[in-house]
């Protein structure tokens, strides 16, 4: 049943997402090594992250070179870290062990920051929190 209903947020966002079109802002990031979002492994490259224009919590993270293309639903969303509201620049956050990283938390440089669910390292494990700076695609 659990199954079935995650299954069916991922198909309402895709349907949501393909109805809306376009997104109401992109931004861009170099990521240099591969990391989890959701249950999807992602490579190192350049990305692209665009947001659903449809007031929902969607987000689209597709993969310049590749063409791969996620997305990414954030059921919570919570303050964003007094650091990043300082430097004013938006970012991706992953949670770390050792060389395998996960996609934990997104904040576009304004109002909330996003989060993600994700594999959870063990209570033994030692984890540290890499960032990744997005900067704003220029408008054509």
């Amino acid at each position: 049943m659990k199954r079935l209903m995650t299954r069916s947020m991922f198909a309402a966002a895709a349907l949501a997402v393909a109805a809306v079109g376009a997104s109401a802002q992109t931004l861009n990031a170099e990521i240099p090594f591969t990391f989890r979002a959701g249950s999807t492994v992602m490579a190192p490259g350049s990305y692209e992250l665009s947001r659903s224009t449809n007031g929902g919590h969607y987000f689209i993270l597709s993969n310049r070179e590749s063409k791969k293309a996620i997305i990414l639903m954030s059921p919570s969303q919570r303050d964003p870290a007094k650091a990043w509201v300082s430097a004013a620049k938006p970012l991706l956050s992953f949670e770390c062990v050792e060389a395998q990283c996960a996609l934990r938390e997104l904040w576009t440089g304004q109002g909330a920051s996003y989060r993600f669910t994700g594999p959870r390292p063990g209570p033994e494990m030692s984890v540290h929190i890499t960032e990744i700076l997005l900067t704003r695609a220029k408008a054509e």
